[in-house]
């Protein structure tokens, strides 16, 4: 199979609109981890140019830019749109905010084949950073915590980054509960893992993959829900990771300079997390099955795109590498998976994003 990682700007200059193809075959997870981070850094540098090349000189703009989700983490699918939050400096009189978020939005509609059409603004000093759309119910510190300055002031990416997170888990105690509702997240992400990729969406029951002793299936189908190993395997460690991080702020054992100093990688973050004292274990397993994981979710992915197939059947090597990444998850988080994937679960509901 034959990866296309190729990126059309419209105003950008023709070095930055394809890259070089990878083959997946002959390619150990590990090295196809290392060609998406290299192309999601190119996807920065052309990012970064655009906003550049309208808005000129960032330091003295009462804004940044951020890249958050698979762009901040570096670990981007060559099928996906750039997703962006807009974040504002506290006190920002309402016109200026009101051009500024005209003149950015012109941006994004002009490049659609870039960014996600809707992106998401942030005042300081009124919103929580913690919430999607200032949505109560949806609480994704993960928005925040693996966001990414891509352009703009860099001191209101630090109120927005490093400041407001404190801030934010002092002032949701009493109502938000951020600790609790992470934890909750993260033990749905748990539950889809532990029952073989089964979940209940709009109230209809699905499962993102299906292994037996000899094959795996993978399910990609977006209307349906359906994102082989993402919702399993990739978010709960994601999640995990936030919860412990979330938890560690509260504690004291994570300051804002380990916050500041805090990797957006996954990969990197998990590192410099055993290297803070949050955790005891060796991380390599957990690494190189997160690097799987991300592999398989962009194969079965570009499989659809390609294809319009729904489902990707994996065999061999394939089958054993699945494996081993759900041991080295289990293991390393202490989790316990159904005995019988074939048997009747009792589904957790858990919303997919």
């Amino acid at each position: 199979m034959f990866k296309i990682l190729s990126l059309a700007i419209s105003g950008i200059q023709p070095h930055f609109q394809t890259l070089v193809p990878l083959s997946t075959e002959n390619i150990t997870s590990s090295g196809y981890y290392d060609a998406v981070k290299a192309f999601s850094v190119h996807a920065f540098q052309a990012v970064h140019s655009l906003f550049l090349s309208h808005f000129g000189a960032a330091d003295t703009l009462p804004f940044c830019i951020v890249m958050t989700g698979s762009d901040g983490r570096q670990e981007k699918s060559q099928l996906s749109n750039v997703e962006l939050i807009v974040v504002f400096a506290s006190g920002i009189e309402h016109a200026e905010k009101e051009h500024f978020q005209t003149a950015i939005g012109a941006i994004i509609k002009a490049n659609p084949n870039l960014f996600d059409p809707v992106a998401d603004y942030v005042s300081l000093g009124r919103d929580n950073v913690f919430l999607f759309n200032q949505e109560p119910q949806l609480v994704f510190p993960t928005r925040n915590l693996d966001s990414r300055l891509v352009f703009g002031s860099a001191s209101v990416f630090h109120e927005y980054s490093v400041d407001e997170p404190f801030k934010a888990l002092q002032q949701s105690k009493s109502s938000l509960n951020v600790s609790e509702k992470v934890r909750k997240r993260a033990a749905q992400y748990k539950s889809i893992l532990e029952h073989n990729g089964k979940q209940t969406f709009h109230h209809e029951d699905i499962q993102h993959y299906r292994l037996d002793t000899t094959e795996l299936t993978l399910y990609f189908d977006k209307p349906k829900g359906l994102y082989s190993t993402k919702n399993s395997h990739l978010r709960v460690m994601q999640y995990y990771l936030a919860r412990d991080v979330v938890k560690a702020m509260e504690t004291g054992q994570l300051t804002a300079e380990d916050i500041q100093m805090m990797p957006k990688n996954t990969i990197e973050r998990l590192h410099y997390l055993r290297l803070k004292g949050l955790y005891k274990k060796d991380v390599n397993d957990l690494a190189g099955a997160y690097k799987q994981a991300l592999y398989f979710y962009h194969e079965s992915e570009e499989h659809f795109q390609k294809t319009g197939e729904t489902s990707l059947t994996l065999r061999g090597n394939e089958v054993e590498a699945f494996k081993r990444m759900e041991e080295a998850i289990c293991k390393f988080f202490g989790f316990k998976k159904e005995a019988d994937p074939l048997g009747q679960l009792s589904l957790q509901r858990a919303r997919t994003f």
